[in-house]
C-alpha cells in the first residue's frame, strides 16, 4: 500500500476521502488501496468541479456579475434542466444516505458533476460569454452560481476542504453556516 500521508500531500485529503467512500471498502468488499484510486478521484471529481468553479469565476468577473437571491425564473431549457438535476441529486442523496449507501451517493455526485461540466457548461458557453442575443447572460450565470453553491453543500461531507474553499470564494461569509 502507498503511504496515505504521501498521497494526501500529493493529491489532498479530499481525494483520498472521496476515493475511499466511493470504493468497494464501504460495501465491505475487498479493496486494494492504490494511488490510481486517488488519481481517478482527482481526475473525475475534483478537477472537473474546480474547473466548473473556475469557469464561473472567469465569466462572472468579465460580466461584473453580482449574486442575487435565488431566482429560479429562467425559462431557458438548460437552466431548468440543471436545476432539476441538482434537485434530483439532493433527493437521491438523501434517500441513499438514509440507507447508508456512501458508494452509490458518490456515484450520483460524480454523474451530476459530469452532467454539469460536460453538458450544461459546454452547451451554455455562448450564453456565459454574452454572445447569444436570444438568451440572458445573467440568467445563465445566476443559475450556475446557485447550482455550484447547492453542489458545494451536498458535497461538503465528502470533500470538506475543496467545498469550503469554493463556498467562501463564491459567497464570503456563508462558508461557516
Amino acid at each position: 500500500y502507498p503511504d496515505p500521508l504521501e498521497l494526501a500531500e500529493k493529491y489532498g485529503a479530499d481525494a483520498i476521502r472521496f476515493g475511499m467512500m466511493h470504493s468497494p471498502a464501504v460495501r465491505a468488499e475487498e479493496l486494494r488501496f492504490s494511488e490510481a484510486l486517488v488519481e481517478e478521484t482527482v481526475r473525475s471529481v475534483l478537477l472537473p468541479l474546480w474547473n466548473a468553479y473556475s469557469f464561473f469565476v472567469t465569466y462572472a468577473n468579465l460580466a461584473h456579475f453580482e449574486p442575487q437571491p435565488v431566482d429560479t425564473s429562467s425559462d431557458h431549457p438548460l437552466d431548468r434542466w440543471i436545476r432539476a438535476e441538482i434537485q434530483d441529486l439532493t433527493n437521491r442523496m438523501t434517500q441513499e444516505l438514509d440507507c447508508y449507501d456512501l458508494s452509490a451517493t458518490c456515484k450520483e455526485i460524480f454523474d451530476t458533476i459530469d452532467s454539469l461540466t460536460n453538458w450544461y457548461i459546454r452547451l451554455s458557453r455562448r450564453r456565459f460569454a454574452g454572445k447569444d442575443p436570444e438568451c440572458s447572460q445573467s440568467a445563465a450565470l445566476g443559475t450556475l452560481y446557485d447550482v455550484l453553491l447547492t453542489l458545494m453543500r451536498l458535497l461538503a461531507p465528502f470533500c470538506p476542504f475543496i467545498t469550503e474553499a469554493i463556498t467562501q470564494n463564491l459567497a464570503p461569509g456563508t462558508g461557516n453556516s
